[in-house]
């Protein structure tokens, strides 16, 4: 039966002394604590793996609002809906919103994910609407990004409360940048 790697000190001391000479370890430390940094690091990357799965997918899906193709002579209407190109404000603001939510997206139903996606989708598009036509107000740009964050299942209200201001200040400090 083979080993666990890392199970022993020794192959501990051995990964320790790996790490330092790639300059990945710069400071003195037991082999323990090394195993347990580069489990830490791991993880994190993990997450960050998670969240930019979540921005790609968020970017790529066509999306529906725009409306669909008309209607051919037969009186059948395409299932595929047309994809406008989407404009850096709005990637930007969808960035926004699809920041720290990766990993509670990764953890929700397919069909819910969906529905998910969508609504941001819709949200991103009604800020960029309302911030192109002059007439944002916070209050209503902070009630759309509540409204989509309540479809978390089991979010803390508190939690909804503060990351829905977040995203609500960054969005309109890039419209004061542009």
């Amino acid at each position: 039966m083979p080993s666990n790697p890392l199970t022993t000190n020794e192959e501990a001391q051995r990964a320790s002394e790996e790490l330092k000479s790639r300059g990945l370890i710069q400071k003195e430390m037991p082999a323990k604590d090394v195993v347990r940094e580069f489990v830490q690091e791991s993880e994190r990357q993990q997450e960050q793996a998670k969240t930019a799965q979540f921005e790609t997918a968020l970017h790529e899906t066509p999306s529906a609002s725009y409306g669909s193709l008309p209607q051919s002579a037969g009186g059948a209407v395409p299932s595929q809906p047309i994809s406008a190109p989407k404009s850096e404000f709005l990637l930007a603001v969808e960035n926004t919103l699809a920041a720290g939510v990766g990993d509670m997206y990764a953890r929700m139903e397919p069909s819910l994910r969906e529905v998910f996606k969508q609504k941001g989708e819709d949200v991103a598009r009604k800020i960029e609407m309302a911030i192109a036509s002059g007439k944002a107000r916070f209050k209503q740009i902070l009630a759309w990004i509540k409204e989509w964050l309540r479809m978390i299942p089991g979010v803390n209200k508190f939690f909804l409360e503060q990351e829905a201001k977040i995203k609500a200040d960054k969005i309109f400090a890039m419209t004061t940048i542009a």
